[in-house]
Parts: C-alpha cells; structure tokens; sequence
C-alpha cells in the first residue's frame, strides 16, 4: 500500500510511556483504535498521516517544574 495511506497512531499510556504504530489501510487503522479505546491503559492516542511532519505533545499533560 502507498505511505499516502499510512496513518501513524501516538499512544500516551497512563504510566508515562508512548509509542507509535503504523497502520495501511482503513480497516487496521479502525481495528486499532476500537482497540485502544477499550484499554484502561490509555490516557490519549491521535492518529495523523505519515506523510506529515508534526510535534506531537498530549494536551493533557503538563510540563515538569
């Protein structure tokens, strides 16, 4: 599948780590999110193309002092 289809899912879990995963094509992309909508361990997740350059920083958190 061409990367124009690729999307990339940023998971922030509630114990402090990230991760990323790469999806091809609509089904996997709605497979994984059901998925991480009914995982307790999840605090946020956002899924952007992986043609796309972004910062990507979970809106809930707060920077450390």
């Amino acid at each position: 599948m061409s990367a124009k289809h690729q999307r990339v899912i940023l998971i922030d879990y509630g114990d402090g780590t990230t991760e990323y995963r790469i999806t091809n094509g609509s089904k996997e992309l709605k497979e994984l999110t059901d998925k991480l909508k009914g995982d307790p361990s999840v605090e946020y997740y956002e899924v952007v193309k992986a043609t796309t350059k972004e910062l990507w920083v979970n809106p809930n958190c707060s920077p450390e002092d």
